[in-house]
């Protein structure tokens, strides 16, 4: 539960990366530059990242409720270090079950809007990367010709053994 706490802020920023690219320029297959269609705008990193600073926030009112304690400052780092600093209480509040698959639940959506960047980010490696790993076979890439998307189980697991 520790370890998916930790990935959401980086999971949080990389959602506002997939919100933010709606309107960038982007190459196309003949190398010329043109504006996205602003149609493009992802509504699902759009909505994980809504539910991510919610669950978390909401999580903590209950954790400081309980214990105590004043509430954290609203960011994403700070909710997230709050609830780590507090897991030994609340993985034994009955609600334990109820938090871990929902903190789950918030990498499982964020990381469905993954692209190479996110994916970087998610490892903590450069775009060229996770690139790399894709034309070795390492890492298995999905998408469209112009944009790839990984799965970050596959991700993580590519990470933890090149760490290991």
């Amino acid at each position: 539960m520790a370890e998916d706490l930790a990935r959401l802020p980086a999971l949080y920023d990389g959602c506002f990366h997939e919100i933010a690219c709606a309107s960038r320029s982007s190459i196309s297959r003949t190398g010329l530059r043109g504006p996205r269609k602003l149609d493009q705008f992802n509504e699902e990193a759009a909505e994980a990242r809504e539910d991510i600073h919610g669950v978390l926030r909401s999580w903590a009112c209950v954790a400081a409720e309980r214990l105590g304690l004043a509430l954290p400052e609203s960011s994403v780092g700070a909710l997230v270090a709050f609830l780590v600093s507090h897991l030994d209480w609340l993985t034994s509040f009955a609600a334990a079950p109820e938090f871990a698959a929902e903190i789950a639940g918030l990498c499982s959506r964020a990381e469905q809007v993954t692209n190479t960047e996110l994916a970087a980010l998610a490892a903590g490696v450069s775009p060229a990367t996770i690139r790399q790993w894709g034309q070795r076979g390492k890492l298995t890439r999905y998408g469209s010709p112009g944009r790839a998307e990984f799965d970050i189980a596959e991700l993580l697991a590519v990470t933890r053994r090149g760490k290991g």
